[in-house]
């Protein structure tokens, strides 16, 4: 039977103390940011094998911003449904450009 060595627990507890130090010289940020990426990671990896399946843009990138304005400008909703993100795309079904 393995046994959890005392040493372990030292070094486990020094490392949280470290950790927690440093968040709180951070203002708290380096906890926030690290439960901000592990919470989008589920996400982030559904929308990578999305693109990657069937070549879709990702609406979050600065170059499908620019074609679903411009799309949208254009009056092409059909075009704006692949570059704009859902809360723009259906606002800009209803805001009649």
């Amino acid at each position: 039977m393995n046994m959890i060595k005392p040493s372990w627990l030292l070094w486990g507890a020094g490392l949280g103390l470290a950790l927690l130090a440093v968040n709180q010289l951070l203002g708290g940020r380096l906890a926030t940011q690290t439960a901000s990426a592990v919470g989008r990671l589920p996400i982030d990896a559904y929308i990578g094998a999305l693109e990657g399946a069937t070549g879709l843009p990702d609406p979050r990138t600065a170059d499908s911003i620019s074609k679903c304005e411009a799309a949208r400008a254009a009056g092409n909703d059909v075009a704006a449904s692949f570059y704009c993100p859902a809360k723009s795309w259906i606002s800009g079904l209803f805001d009649g450009k």
